[in-house]
């Protein structure tokens, strides 16, 4: 005959082992959580670096595109005080280039760069300073807080 006693040593036994299976599938859950948020920290990683050589890229572009419209200019300014203008059609009137014949589509429209502005990868507008008189310029993009400014060169000249 067995004892109320022995049926309740039976259980707790039963118990343990329960626990320590649950134990177990939490150190499992656990695991595959700390693998997914690092695949996450690592995919977040390769997405800045992405955005970063996209915006030297396109800072190589806009600087040769300025260039071009400046040595085409009949005065040697650039358009740094607007970006958009490389955009146009018409960028340099015929009275303005040194070949007498209208300039434009210095730079192809995409999704982020159109009239209404030239954005950066962090949805920023690239600024250009200088770039007057023949002389060289700056464009640059702020980035964001990681990156901070990413800036290059155009023009012949030194600003």
């Amino acid at each position: 005959m067995k004892t109320y006693s022995g049926v309740l040593q039976r259980f707790g036994t039963r118990m343990k082992k329960r626990g320590a299976i649950l134990a177990f599938d939490s150190v499992n859950y656990l695991t595959v959580l700390i693998v997914l948020v690092g695949l996450g920290i690592a995919g977040f990683a390769a997405l800045e670096s992405y955005r970063v050589v996209t915006c030297k890229m396109e800072l190589n572009e806009i600087s040769s595109a300025l260039t071009t419209y400046q040595s085409l200019r009949v005065d040697g300014n650039s358009t740094a005080d607007d970006l958009t203008k490389l955009l146009g059609d018409e960028a340099i009137a015929s009275t303005d280039a040194i070949d007498g014949v209208k300039h434009g589509n210095f730079l192809k429209t995409t999704t982020r760069w159109s009239t209404s502005g030239i954005i950066d990868p962090w949805g920023n507008a690239y600024t250009a300073e200088g770039g007057s008189n023949g002389n060289g310029g700056t464009v640059k993009s702020n980035g964001d807080a990681l990156t901070g400014e990413i800036s290059t060169h155009f023009g012949t000249g030194t600003n």
